[in-house]
């Protein structure tokens, strides 16, 4: 399928990290649509060495963007669901 394709290259997991992690305010809505595109990297069961290499070289970056959504969101559980706290579990187990 397009999407197990698309989560296969480390090019698009950079970026959508990229996104994710920004710090301008003005880019909320596109944060909002890296999340749901990175959720399917980090839940990829069959991911490969080299994305699981950017998780880990990322991870504290992620992690603290992802505790700030968390922390920050007033609807966080209506934006990001039960989503976002499994990421963030799933991103911890990342040693």
């Amino acid at each position: 399928s397009v999407m197990v394709k698309f989560i296969s290259y480390p090019s698009h997991l950079h970026l959508m990290i990229d996104n994710l992690c920004a710090d301008d305010s003005r880019e909320k809505g596109m944060k909002f649509q890296a999340f749901h595109v990175f959720k399917f990297f980090v839940a990829n069961p069959k991911k490969g060495k080299t994305i699981l290499n950017v998780l880990r070289a990322r991870r504290t970056e992620i992690l603290k963007t992802l505790i700030e959504m968390k922390r920050t969101e007033e609807q966080s559980e209506i934006e990001y669901g039960r989503e976002l706290p499994l990421l963030i579990d799933r991103i911890r187990e990342l040693e």
